[in-house]
């Protein structure tokens, strides 16, 4: 009999976190293995998993106490019904919840922290990471750096394994290419739209180039606002959440990746194995996984955004290097395969 495993997301809105976790689950379902895959916001279901997977979603009430204490007892009662061999949960915000949640239960919890480790969070969620994540079986860590940091805060025994997010074939459904430079992202302050914007200002000899923003959110109107305030209101694109985001990267030529920090870039890998060029702030890249600069992307110094706008127009001018480091970027779905990926996880969270 294959293992029970149960997998525990956030939610299913549009975001990088909910995009591994139903990528993992629609893989591990095909491989035969019984899947429970728990919700923990209500809301859009932006991604889609397979019918054979059991789905449950939490619809907590409004009231913030309660709502902790009914998603607490809606995690123990499902995860108890299933009686998985194993539970994997993403995100730093629920990880500490779910691992409270299943004190006691026998259950082996997996915690995937998917964040930077120089991101800042609220003391109350970092005292409740200090004193619950020593109870995972394990942690999953993106980067080396990321393992480092969580065996140096939660102890040197720690069992931490580094395994980088997958990729799925991006799907080249454009005939024709747009003189695109794209920027795939939540409108949110951590994503640094304001720094694309900003960038964007500095380029001066555009052409018929536009820089086209995909990702809904709350700074969405102060973004439109602020594109007027730097006069590329004409030379930009806001199209909010977009469904169909690989249609969107199969007519675009570039990507930008200006966050203020990533645990994992996401956008920047989909970006590359959709053969773009995609230019990103160094911080915000794994050498020895990601990008190499100027073979199958353009690091530029931290938050240098004329650095970055002269490497845009350079781009723009010099469509040989613009389509070389684009095919070269291509490589990035043999590494960061699904297949591959998938099995690293399994590995790492079934029983030996």
């Amino acid at each position: 009999m294959k293992n029970k495993i149960t997998i525990i997301s956030p939610s299913l809105h549009a975001g990088g976190i909910e995009r591994v976790m139903t990528m993992l689950a629609n893989d591990f379902v095909d491989r035969g293995f019984n899947i429970q895959f728990l919700v923990c916001l209500p809301g859009n279901h932006f991604y889609k998993l397979d019918s054979r997977i059991e789905f449950a979603e939490s619809k907590p009430n409004r009231e913030k106490i309660s709502r902790y204490i009914q998603l607490i007892g809606f995690l123990r009662k499902k995860v108890k019904k299933f009686n998985p061999d194993t539970v994997m949960v993403f995100g730093d915000y629920f990880s500490p919840i779910v691992l409270l949640s299943l004190m006691g239960s026998g259950c082996k919890v997996y915690v995937a922290d998917q964040m930077s480790p120089t991101k800042k969070f609220p003391s109350s969620l970092v005292l409740l990471k200090k004193i619950l994540y020593p109870f995972a079986a394990g942690i999953i860590a993106q980067t080396e750096l990321s393992a480092t940091y969580h065996k140096k805060r939660y102890g040197k025994k720690t069992n931490v394994r580094v395994i980088a997010n997958p990729m799925s074939k991006i799907p080249q459904t454009a005939s024709t290419k747009e003189k695109y430079i794209t920027v795939v992202a939540r409108m949110h302050y951590d994503k640094g739209i304001d720094i694309a914007l900003e960038t964007w200002s500095k380029v001066k000899n555009k052409g018929n180039w536009k820089m086209v923003f995909a990702g809904g959110g709350e700074l969405l109107e102060p973004m439109r606002n602020y594109a007027e305030e730097l006069g590329v209101t004409s030379e930009v694109l806001f199209l909010g959440e977009v469904k169909e985001v690989f249609d969107l990267l199969a007519k675009s030529e570039m990507l930008v990746l200006s966050s203020r920090g990533e645990g994992f870039p996401n956008a920047l890998c989909e970006g590359m194995a959709a053969g773009l060029t995609c230019i990103c702030f160094e911080k915000l890249n794994n050498p020895m996984i990601i990008t190499k600069n100027g073979f199958d992307g353009v690091l530029i110094e931290n938050d240098d955004t004329s650095a970055m706008a002269a490497q845009l127009e350079d781009l723009i001018r010099d469509d040989k290097r613009r389509n070389t480091i684009g095919i070269n970027a291509r490589a990035i779905l043999q590494r960061l395969n699904i297949s591959l990926i998938a099995q690293e996880y399994l590995k790492f969270i079934l029983p030996k």
